[in-house]
């Protein structure tokens, strides 16, 4: 089974959404908020084209291992890895332009976060060369070197900007919560690729929606016993379901014979090309209509959710 994470963590990333459809959290889970602190200048970025971010292999985690838990809790101390997750900061934004809208600065060296999910991605992927083991559980991004403590540190706000300088240190706890699990969860059925596992999610522009759309073309055109061609919901005339594991199968199966990979958790279709991100849909709609179009994406999750 997939987690719920891209559900739980649209109340993270999405929240902002509406003021910017190009900004999914997962969610994994969700993320912070507060005022800015300026960190040093950094030179704007050129803009560019967004593209994928590939799944992170976190070297670090695996080298120092699973968490043991916060016995002693999570108190405010003194941040140990501020500097290291600055410079993860600045490195993300010379390297991947692309994810943030450098029009919208917000302070020196602080952007609004254009794809939230490739910027936790990023985060965690040049904490990692630097040696140290992170993750994002949602809310804070977690940072250890090893299983004494990890820091805590809010690298968000809750309109989407990037929150910057000593302002992000959350707290520290003893000994290191995280990360729960190393492994990789398994594959869906029908899917020939891995397992994958969410870090952040938020509202992009979609890329799959055309395949979903053609493979929602097939399933109603060749099983329209699943459907009451009488019973239209008002306003969209989407049709109502009589059948709705049957047409969820078929429609998994359709669009995993375009060569993606699908899966539907009875709440929400996922839909990855590979497992560098996956986008989630909300095919059944408010009693039991068959949702599709724009209005049917919810956010892009990266890695891929499952």
């Amino acid at each position: 089974m997939v987690s719920r994470g891209p559900r739980f963590m649209r109340v993270l990333a999405a929240s902002a959404a509406p003021a910017l459809l190009v900004t999914a959290v997962l969610v994994g889970a969700c993320g912070g908020g507060g005022s800015p602190t300026a960190p040093p200048s950094a030179t704007p970025p050129p803009a560019a084209t967004t593209s994928p971010t590939p799944p992170p292999v976190m070297s670090a985690c695996q080298r120092i291992g699973v968490g043991t838990g916060s016995g002693q809790g999570c108190p405010v101390e003194s941040a140990a890895f501020l500097d290291q997750v600055e410079a993860a900061m600045d490195q993300l934004i010379r390297e991947k332009p692309q994810i943030f809208n450098i029009d919208e600065p917000n302070g020196p060296g602080s952007y609004r976060i254009a794809s939230v999910g490739q910027y936790y991605v990023g985060l965690l992927e040049r904490l990692d060369r630097a040696g140290l083991c992170a993750d994002f559980d949602g809310e804070a991004l977690e940072v250890k070197s090893s299983h004494a403590f990890n820091d805590q540190y809010d690298v968000q706000t809750s309109n989407n900007f990037m929150l910057r300088g000593p302002t992000s240190y959350k707290s520290t706890c003893h000994p290191a919560s995280f990360p729960s699990s190393l492994g990789t969860p398994p594959s869906a059925a029908g899917c020939t690729l891995p397992g994958s596992r969410e870090k952040a999610c938020g509202r992009e522009t979609q890329a799959l929606l055309g395949p979903l759309e053609t493979a929602i073309d097939q399933v109603m055109r060749e099983h329209p016993e699943y459907f009451n061609p009488g019973d239209t919901q008002p306003g969209t005339g989407f049709l109502k379901i009589l059948n709705p594991d049957a047409y969820f199968r078929d429609l998994t199966a359709a669009i995993n014979r375009q060569g993606l990979c699908a899966f539907y958790d009875g709440e929400e279709m996922a839909i990855k090309r590979d497992n560098s991100y996956s986008e989630q849909y909300d095919l059944f709609g408010g009693e039991g209509y068959a949702r599709r179009g724009e209005g049917s994406y919810q956010v892009t999750c990266y890695p891929a959710a499952f």
